[in-house]
């Protein structure tokens, strides 16, 4: 079998924070961000971005097998040090049965 071809894309991520508030036991009730909210995304960085915004670069490099009729699903988490590190964080999935159920199911989707 050949190795699938990548492709890949680069894109900007609109993201603003949402405050709540959480109970510190020396501090008492602290403001913190909560979550974040993707707001916009686009294919050139915004120019002015929203107010209250933060422009985050994403790249992402898939296999041409991920349009087949599977739902791709993936959780990044960026650590404050790459942050203050302007650094790029590069995530690679790895299949946990070391590939045999997905080239299985890939292979029944094509039909062989």
């Amino acid at each position: 079998m050949s190795t699938p071809r990548k492709v890949k894309t680069t894109f900007y991520a609109q993201v603003k924070p949402k405050f709540g508030r959480r109970y510190d036991t020396v501090q008492g009730y602290i403001d913190c961000v909560d979550s974040i909210q993707v707001t916009t995304i686009t294919q050139k960085k915004p120019v002015r971005p929203q107010s209250g915004c933060h422009v985050v670069k994403l790249t992402i490099q898939l296999s041409e097998g991920v349009f087949m009729p599977l739902m791709p699903a993936a959780i990044i988490d960026i650590p404050d040090s790459a942050i203050l590190a302007n650094d790029t964080i590069e995530v690679e999935a790895v299949d946990e049965n070391d590939g045999k159920v997905a080239e299985y199911l890939a292979a029944s989707l094509r039909g062989k």
